[in-house]
């Protein structure tokens, strides 16, 4: 794996060309490394993208919501939100309510981090 980058400027690289809508979640990693709960989501790009395989590192994780029931393919990426909040966490959603910027409670599938890396896979 390569390191693409980290925090913010994964939020600026992930988006245009290299957007996550359109993309397909092959694999969802939870897991503690050095007393943090990390969460690494893999994604097949859609094919304009810079990259054809990509993972995010979601490091010292605050809060982590996923559903799933079988009646749902696993797993298009249809909308999503991805931002660095105000007071600096990262939030990702995989099945916002909205695409607006700002945390939702209705949100679905969701992460909440300290820190954020992207590799290419």
């Amino acid at each position: 794996m390569e390191l693409i980058c980290a925090n913010e400027e994964v939020i600026n690289k992930f988006k245009d060309r290299n957007t996550l809508l359109d993309a397909t979640i092959s694999k969802f990693e939870l897991y503690e490394e050095d007393s943090l709960v990390c969460i690494n989501v893999w994604f097949s790009m859609r094919p304009s993208s810079d990259f054809e395989r990509v993972m995010l590192k979601f490091i010292e994780c605050k809060e982590y919501r996923f559903s799933y029931t079988d009646d749902h393919i696993f797993y298009n990426v249809e909308t999503i939100k991805l931002f660095q909040s105000a007071n600096g966490e990262f939030y990702a959603s995989f099945d916002p309510v909205n695409e607006l910027n700002k945390i939702g409670d209705d949100d679905q599938d969701v992460i909440l981090s300290k820190s954020l890396q992207a590799y290419k896979i």
